[in-house]
């Protein structure tokens, strides 16, 4: 029989208990984090808490000209005057070739590079009410010393269709597993987001613009963050 030590008493003492399988831990180095009992392997793991970026097209990187990458979209400021409720930006994403937008942000320090990331496209067709849209994804992480210019890791593709309406939004998920992502804590990171324009299942026969993308990610909160009270 395991021996209940001075350690296991201090946690005892210590820890705060939500319930009977979730509770807050004391790490005993400063930092606290919530865990969770999982029955299956009688252990108590940590919980990964969601942390979301967010990615309008406002602060899409958008080229003046194609120069050897993926042709761009364009970005457009709809302002429909009268009848209009407000301004707003979109990314338009032509049916006939292969377009893409980029975004660039970094990681926090508790990123959790063991979880999937889940991109989420919102996006529009602009008369026609019947049609499917292929869309593509994929990152680039970059640390000190790598170059920044380097070929994005895999691209993950996902086929939706509009919902029946003219201009009813869409939202499509797309998820990147760690194999996919291959991102770590504090990476800066390079996103791209194409519409797979010849993929024979997109159907969709005019522009799909997209209005919001945006990023969920997981962070560990028992990371301790430097400099951080």
């Amino acid at each position: 029989m395991e021996t209940f030590g001075i350690e296991n008493l201090r946690h005892l003492l210590l820890d705060l208990y939500l319930s009977n399988t979730r509770r807050v831990r004391d790490f005993g180095d400063g930092t606290c984090g919530v865990e969770y009992y999982d029955v299956g392997t009688d252990t108590w793991i940590a919980e990964k808490k969601p942390q979301t970026i967010q990615l309008s097209p406002a602060l899409a990187v958008i080229p003046g000209v194609d120069d050897g990458y993926v042709p761009h979209c364009t970005n457009t400021l709809v302002m429909g005057g009268a009848g209009q409720n407000y301004p707003y930006r979109q990314l338009q994403f032509d049916p006939d070739v292969e377009q893409a937008s980029w975004w660039q942000f970094a990681l926090p320090p508790n990123f959790d590079p063991t979880q999937d990331i889940k991109l989420s496209v919102f996006w529009k067709a602009e008369s026609v009410i019947v049609g499917d849209v292929v869309w593509g994804v994929s990152v680039l992480g970059r640390e000190e010393c790598q170059a920044w210019d380097a070929a994005l890791e895999t691209e993950v593709e996902v086929v939706d269709t509009t919902h029946g309406t003219i201009l009813s939004v869409v939202k499509t998920e797309i998820t990147l597993t760690p194999a996919d992502h291959e991102l770590a804590a504090n990476d800066a990171v390079i996103l791209q987001l194409a519409r797979k324009a010849t993929d024979d299942c997109d159907t969709l026969t005019e522009d799909a613009d997209v209005v919001m993308c945006k990023l969920d990610i997981a962070i560990n909160p028992a990371v301790l963050i430097e400099g951080m009270p």
